[in-house]
């Protein structure tokens, strides 16, 4: 299997799964060997540690950094392919755009090809009198605020009007071209939906217990001999694997607050204890003088300096450069929401508070009891 040189970074991830996912259906519907030919270094592979491992377990040959550079021929008969040494994939300006190191030529004995094209939209239907403009990628032009076309009234959403994307990114784009086209619809009459954020300060906040210790489970498999063609290879959790699963979940939902203030004696005293008890290093205090602050950040802190309150305790956005002081700074990407750090707090200013939307009001959330007839 081979790629084609004309793909973007997102077409060539899904052009990889098609690799492995036809390249392990050849095996089992009887090929003798199946070889995989992809231009990136096994490090490079755009595609799941999973899927490589699966597709080495079933039996392919992966020949990582090759190109395919032609097709060899005896008696009107595919023998072989020769291939090229690729020494990049991409130029300095992370560009799909192959380099090949001339001299490396090989070639691999086979007797059939397949070639990786990825995937593109067919839109053959569409006619220029519908008014749908389409982009240089193949996907139609829409304006990105509304998922509307040029042509008024109609929306696309997902793969066709963003290109390959992940599957959560085509749901929450489903949403948004509802709400759009209801908004469409309606017309002045349209409102947006309520919605209402409930915010719980917890109380000696704790994670289930050696929940970061927990390795992710892998999903259970039937056995080699039994794959064949294009069935199902996954038999899913077991209720207990699902839930151990589910107790890894880092609740994102519930977030750490500094909010201390002097009025109440919980401003922070920069003991720097919640820097030395968090298990990820995502906190550190660091000199305000290590900072750098554009006219047009002061401006916009400045037109929400009373939102900011307790994020610049004692500075005004103008001082923000001149002045000595400390920042507290939190990598979330990091943050496993422990909530040590604001146990550790002597003076309480970190709180660990949790972050629900509703379309409705909580506190009217409350279920009625009915009294059914006699």
């Amino acid at each position: 299997m081979v790629l084609p040189n004309e793909l973007t970074s997102s077409e060539l991830d899904v052009a990889m799964k098609e690799f492995m996912d036809v390249s392990r259906q050849a095996l089992r519907m009887g090929a003798r060997e199946v070889h995989l030919v992809c231009l990136e270094s096994r490090e490079e592979m755009p595609a799941s540690e999973e899927e490589i491992d699966e597709g080495l377990r079933e039996g392919i040959k992966i020949h990582p950094s090759l190109g395919p550079k032609q097709f060899v021929g005896k008696n009107g008969k595919l023998t072989g392919l020769e291939v090229i040494r690729c020494t990049s994939v991409f130029d300095e300006h992370k560009r799909f755009n192959p380099k090949f190191a001339e001299g490396t030529e090989t070639i691999l004995p086979c007797d059939t090809v397949i070639l990786a094209i990825g995937q593109a939209s067919d839109l053959s239907f569409l006619k220029p009198s519908d008014g749908i403009e389409t982009t240089r990628q193949g996907t139609l032009k829409i304006d990105p605020a509304t998922l509307m076309t040029a042509a008024p009234g109609i929306f696309a959403a997902g793969d066709i009007a963003f290109g390959p994307r992940l599957i959560i990114n085509a749901v929450a784009d489903g949403k948004k071209a509802a709400e759009q086209i209801d908004k469409f619809l309606r017309g002045p009459e349209w409102q947006p939906k309520p919605q209402f954020v409930q915010i719980s300060v917890l109380d000696h906040h704790q994670m289930a217990e050696e929940y970061d210790e927990y390795s992710r489970l892998a999903v259970p498999t039937i056995p080699l001999e039994r794959r064949t063609g294009v069935s199902e290879v996954e038999t899913g959790f077991t209720e207990e694997q699902a839930r151990r699963e589910a107790s890894r979940c880092l609740q994102c939902w519930i977030n750490t607050i500094f909010e201390g203030n002097e009025a109440n004696g919980s401003e922070c005293i920069l003991c720097g204890g919640c820097v030395d008890v968090c298990p990820e290093n995502c906190l550190e205090l660091v000199p305000l003088s290590q900072f750098e602050f554009s006219g047009e950040t002061r401006q916009q802190l400045a037109s929400t300096s009373e939102a900011r309150a307790n994020e610049l305790l004692h500075f005004s956005p103008a001082e923000l450069g001149a002045s000595q002081g400390s920042v507290m700074v939190k990598d979330e990407t990091i943050c496993i929401r422990c909530g040590l750090c604001a146990e550790r707090c002597p003076v309480h200013t970190i709180t660990m508070e949790a972050f629900e939307v509703f379309d409705h009001d909580p506190s009217l959330a409350q279920s009625e009891e009915m009294t059914l007839p006699s």
